[in-house]
């Protein structure tokens, strides 16, 4: 169980990544002895008003492997609920993001392929993972039909920690979920600005 003291990182190496997180409004939520954790629950109005709540795992290691990985999702899905107490049950306007992040010297051709690989998702969940090695990021850079609204938001956060430094931009909108909320928008507007014609 991660450490909820709120103390920060003493490893210099995570300094910049924390820093890159707290400006886009994530605060830090534990700590571990090569890491930290962070979260944030944030609306989203582009992707269909949906509130996302993201949980973020970041470790500096020499080696990472898939069952490392593996381990840290399960770690950080046990920890889901303590780090998100919103009353919004997840599936109704409510999804959840827990990244696993990894500055490592090594990865492993297995961590890579994890890491790559399409996410899987739970019930309006999604476990992601992303790799710095050496400085070449390893995560999922396409955008897939189910969840896809969601996915430039997840790309832009994993690229920001691959290079914290860069200088800062904004979070993307997601085209495909203004796309679709224009269109249930029109749906549920669309009758009532018909309704003064048709009493005429």
């Amino acid at each position: 169980q991660f450490p909820a003291d709120g103390r920060l990182v003493q490893s210099r190496m995570l300094e910049a990544h924390r820093q890159e997180l707290e400006r886009q409004g994530y605060r830090i939520v534990g700590t571990l002895a090569d890491g930290f954790v962070a979260a944030r629950s944030k609306w989203h109005w582009d992707c269909m008003a949906t509130k996302i709540s993201t949980l973020v795992l970041v470790r500096a290691v020499a080696d990472v492997d898939a069952p490392t990985i593996l381990a840290d999702r399960a770690m950080l899905t046990q920890n889901a609920t303590r780090y998100d107490a919103s009353a919004l049950p997840r599936g109704f306007q409510k999804g959840r993001a827990l990244v696993t992040f990894y500055v490592a010297e090594r990865a492993t051709p297995d961590a890579i392929a994890l890491a790559s690989a399409r996410p899987p998702v739970d019930f309006a969940s999604f476990s992601i993972a992303g790799i710095s090695e050496g400085g070449r990021g390893h995560f999922y850079r396409e955008t897939p039909l189910f969840g896809g609204i969601y996915f430039s938001k997840f790309r832009y956060l994993l690229g920001r920690l691959v290079e914290p430094t860069a200088s800062p931009d904004d979070e993307p909108l997601s085209v495909p979920g203004v796309a679709l909320t224009g269109v249930l928008a029109a749906c549920i507007v669309g009758p009532f600005c018909c309704l003064p014609v048709a009493c005429i």
